[in-house]
């Protein structure tokens, strides 16, 4: 190979790597945008659906509304699902645990053995499967004294 032909390859390599790092970068940056997005959408139609779920009307047009929203839902979950992100499950019930749920507020618990239990999930948590990084810790409402 000629030297022409050598200086000629290496900058192609370079200018190749250089693409790359470029297009790294760019998802480095636009990634949590897109899943902070993506999350504000989750949070919308969670409730629209919550709301559609209290008219619990016989109305056939809700149940299909209904019907739509979920399917929605699903897609939006396997859009993060592609970025490594799921949904956390918390129940009410549970233990309150500041480490992994934010209380909003509290609540007069209505026996003592629910004290410090989890009385209602405002928004849903969700965490990077790959990192184990939280993005959003679940919202909750607690029972507390």
């Amino acid at each position: 190979m000629s030297d022409i032909n050598y200086k000629d390859q290496i900058i192609k390599d370079i200018h190749e790597d250089l693409q790359l790092y470029k297009k790294g970068l760019r998802l480095e940056f636009v990634q949590p945008v897109m899943k902070n997005i993506i999350i504000q959408l989750y949070d919308v139609l969670n409730e629209t659906l919550k709301k559609y779920n209290e008219e619990a009307s016989a109305d056939p047009v809700y149940a299909k509304l209904r019907g739509e929203v979920k399917n929605i839902i699903l897609n939006v979950e396997d859009l993060l699902y592609e970025y490594d992100v799921e949904p956390v499950v918390t129940k009410v019930g549970e233990t309150f645990n500041p480490k992994i749920h934010t209380a909003v507020s509290k609540k007069e618990p209505p026996s003592d053995a629910q004290d410090r239990t989890i009385a209602e999930v405002t928004k849903t948590g969700f965490q990077n499967t790959a990192t184990g990084h939280y993005l959003r810790l679940p919202v909750v409402v607690v029972y507390a004294k």
